[in-house]
């Protein structure tokens, strides 16, 4: 028997997808809106942190020269002030020391011959202290009064005090008064060989009286116009008194020997 033919069976129907359907326009427009917006601020967040981290970056580099802005900067951070060693040499011929408002209270500084000095000044610019030190090696500390007048002057070899009123000079082996035009009126002193002194002058710092002491005797002499008038003395030869001219030199002369003898010499214009 013939075999019937097998019948051809029918593809299945694909089954269709429905399209999405079209945004409304309104919406896209929306939805376009909120993107920009979205991306506007983004652009404006990440300008303000580079903004920001710029300027953090600037204060941190600028903050090693400028001791305010450091000082914002470390409490601003919430970090202690701290000042780390390290091997940095700074050179400069001078360093001044300036208040807020701009004006300069102290200033290290060299002078034209290398020798330093320190300087500490007043709210008017006025210098009212100082330490120096000379070229011979010599430190001095000084001490000035509004007018910038030294008024105290102290080294290891003297200390000198002055004022409108006078002064007063003291070394290892000597004290000196001054008048109010600064010149010496009274010396007491030691000599080398450790005989005391003591020497008056007049109001032009001329010698006018002298008093010391020696080993073997004493002596008073008296001056005028800056020349020997008048002397008197004692030593081994006994007691003496000379009377000088104008001239300087001796003209009387009354003198007491040991023994008890007595002299009156007068001398002539020559001396003899």
């Amino acid at each position: 028997m013939a075999k019937k033919p097998e019948k051809t069976e029918k593809p299945e129907k694909l089954e269709k997808t429905e399209a999405p359907e079209p945004l409304n326009l309104l919406e896209l427009v929306v939805a376009l809106d909120r993107q920009h917006r979205r991306l506007r601020w983004t652009v404006v967040g990440l300008t303000l942190v580079t903004l920001v981290a710029l300027a953090g970056a600037g204060a941190a580099l600028l903050a090693p020269y400028n001791a305010q802005l450091g000082l914002y900067l470390r409490r601003w951070l919430g970090r202690p002030e701290t000042i780390a060693v390290e091997k940095t040499i700074l050179e400069a011929e001078k360093f001044a020391l300036r208040t807020p408002d701009g004006k300069v209270r102290a200033a290290l500084a060299a002078h034209d011959d290398a020798t330093p000095s320190l300087a500490l000044y007043d709210d008017d610019g006025t210098a009212r202290a100082g330490l120096e030190l000379g070229t011979d090696g010599q430190a001095n500390l000084w001490f000035a009064g509004k007018d910038g007048q030294v008024t105290v002057s102290l080294n290891p070899r003297s200390l000198r005090l002055t004022d409108a009123e006078g002064g007063v000079f003291v070394t290892r082996s000597a004290l000196v008064l001054a008048d109010r035009k600064q010149r010496n009126r009274v010396t007491l002193g030691v000599k080398p060989d450790g005989s005391p002194s003591l020497t008056l002058a007049d109001k032009e710092g001329r010698t006018g009286a002298l008093v010391d002491v020696v080993d073997e005797g004493s002596r008073l002499g008296l001056f005028y116009d800056g020349m020997v008038r008048a002397g008197i003395g004692f030593g081994p030869g006994g007691s003496q008194l000379n009377l000088y001219g104008d001239d300087g030199k001796d003209h009387a002369t009354l003198s007491l020997a040991p023994d008890g003898a007595t002299g009156l010499i007068f001398h002539g214009q020559d001396g003899k």
